[in-house]
C-alpha cells in the first residue's frame, strides 16, 4: 500500500503580542509593614494581559474563499480560552480588516444566549429633557456580557449596534437596496427606531466629545444624524454579508471538502469601502 501523504501551503499568517492587563484592586489595597518586592522568580506569561492582533495577512491567491475568517476565528477563539488574556483587540486595523472582524465577533456573540436576550426596549418613554432611561432590556448585563466575551468596549458597543438594528422593523431598518418596496411604518416601528438612534448616538458623541464639544449645538445634531446615516448603511452591508457568510456555511459539506467552484473563487463577494464612524 502506499502511504497517505499530506501537503502543507502557505495561505497567511497573524502575529500578535501581549500587553499587561492593569485591573484596579477590590477594594484598594494598601502595603503592610512585611511587605516585600518580588524576588524575581515571577513568571510573566502568569500575568493578566491584553492580547493584541497586530499583523494579518492571507496571500492574494487564496483571498475571497473564506480563509481570512477561519484564521481569525481560530485565532479568537484560542486566546478567549486564554486564562491570562481579558481583552482581545486589534492594532490598526484596515477597512477590509474591519468589516472581517465585525462579521466574525457578530457570529461569535450571537453564540452565546446572554448576548442573544439582549434587545431594544420597546416600551421606554424617551422625555424631552433631561437623562436619558435605559434603552437596552438587558443593559446591567452588558458589561459583564462583554468581559465574557474578552472584546473591546469601541468593538463591543459597535457590534451590539449592528444586532439590535437588526432587531427593527423592515419598515424602518436601514437597508442598501434603496429601491426595495417596504412596508409603511406605523408609529411603534418609529419609536423603535428612534431608540435605536439613540443608542448609536450615545456611543458616537462619546467618540467623538471633544470634535463635537467644539462646534454649535445645532451643527453638532447635524453632524451626529449624517454620520449616523452612513453608520446605519455599513451596518445594513455587514448584516447582509454576516447573512450569506452563515448561509454558505450551512451549505459548506460537512465533511470539510469544498466544491470546485469555490476552491477557485467563483461566487466570492468584493469588499466595499467602509463608511467611517468616526
Amino acid at each position: 500500500t502506499v502511504a497517505e501523504t499530506s501537503t502543507y501551503v502557505f495561505v497567511g499568517y497573524a502575529t500578535l503580542f501581549r500587553c499587561y492587563y492593569f485591573r484596579p484592586p477590590t477594594p484598594p489595597a494598601s502595603p503592610k509593614g512585611d511587605w516585600e518586592l518580588p524576588t524575581g522568580d515571577l513568571d510573566l506569561a502568569e500575568l493578566p494581559c491584553r492580547t493584541r492582533l497586530s499583523q494579518f495577512i492571507i496571500l492574494p491567491p487564496f483571498q475571497g474563499k473564506g480563509n481570512g475568517a477561519r484564521l481569525y476565528k481560530t485565532v479568537f477563539e484560542y486566546y478567549h480560552k486564554h486564562e491570562q488574556t481579558h481583552e482581545f483587540t486589534v492594532e490598526d486595523p484596515n477597512e477590509a480588516f474591519d468589516l472581517l472582524r465585525d462579521i466574525c465577533d457578530l457570529q461569535f456573540l450571537k453564540g452565546m444566549p446572554e448576548f442573544c436576550n439582549l434587545r431594544l426596549d420597546t416600551d421606554v418613554t424617551i422625555p424631552k429633557k433631561g437623562t436619558l432611561p435605559k434603552l437596552i432590556v438587558g443593559s446591567d448585563q452588558l458589561e459583564t456580557i462583554r468581559l465574557k466575551a474578552k472584546i473591546a468596549p469601541r468593538q463591543f458597543g459597535r457590534v451590539l449596534e449592528m444586532y439590535l438594528m437588526s432587531q427593527l422593523p423592515e419598515s424602518v431598518q436601514p437597508t442598501m437596496a434603496i429601491d426595495e418596496k417596504r412596508p409603511a411604518p406605523t408609529k411603534a416601528d418609529k419609536h423603535q427606531l428612534r431608540v435605536w438612534k439613540l443608542i448609536a448616538k450615545q456611543r458616537l458623541y462619546r467618540h467623538n466629545k471633544d470634535f463635537l464639544a467644539q462646534i454649535e449645538p445645532h451643527e453638532r445634531i447635524e453632524r451626529l444624524d449624517d454620520t449616523l446615516d452612513g453608520v446605519g448603511l455599513e451596518y445594513a452591508r455587514i448584516l447582509a454579508a454576516c447573512e450569506r457568510s452563515a448561509t454558505n456555511a450551512q451549505a459548506e459539506p460537512k465533511n470539510g471538502k469544498r466544491k470546485l467552484q469555490e476552491e477557485n473563487g467563483e461566487g466570492s463577494s468584493s469588499k466595499k469601502a467602509r463608511v467611517e464612524d468616526a
